[in-house]
C-alpha cells in the first residue's frame, strides 16, 4: 500500500476527475477523506460485510448489497448488472455450502 493513500471503491464519478463509479483507485488521504464524507466512494475493504470469496461480489456491492443476508433476500439475480446464470448457480452454491 503507497504510504499516504487510501484504496478507494467508487459509487459515482466525481466531478472534474478521471475516477469512475465501479472503480478502485488509490487516492491521498486528504482526498479520500472528502469522497467519503460525501457519499461518493468508500474506503476498500470496508464496503461491505459481503466474505471476499464470495461469487459476484463486485457486482453485488456495487448493486448495494452488502450482507449475506441481503444476497439470501433476492428473488432475481438477472436485475443485478454483472450477475448471469453462472455466476447466479455459484453464488446459491456458496450459500448452500455456509
Amino acid at each position: 500500500m503507497p504510504k499516504g493513500y487510501i484504496q478507494l471503491l467508487f459509487n459515482e464519478k466525481p466531478a472534474n476527475t478521471t475516477y469512475t463509479a465501479g472503480s478502485y483507485c488509490w487516492v491521498l488521504e486528504s482526498e479520500a477523506a472528502q469522497y467519503i464524507a460525501n457519499g461518493m466512494a468508500v474506503e476498500y475493504g470496508k464496503e461491505s460485510d459481503l466474505p471476499k470469496d464470495m461469487p459476484g461480489r463486485e457486482a453485488l456491492i456495487k448493486a448495494g448489497v452488502k450482507s449475506i443476508e441481503e444476497v439470501m433476500q433476492i428473488e432475481d439475480f438477472d436485475e443485478i448488472e454483472g450477475i448471469g446464470q453462472s455466476t447466479e448457480k455459484k453464488i446459491l452454491e456458496y450459500l448452500d455450502g455456509r
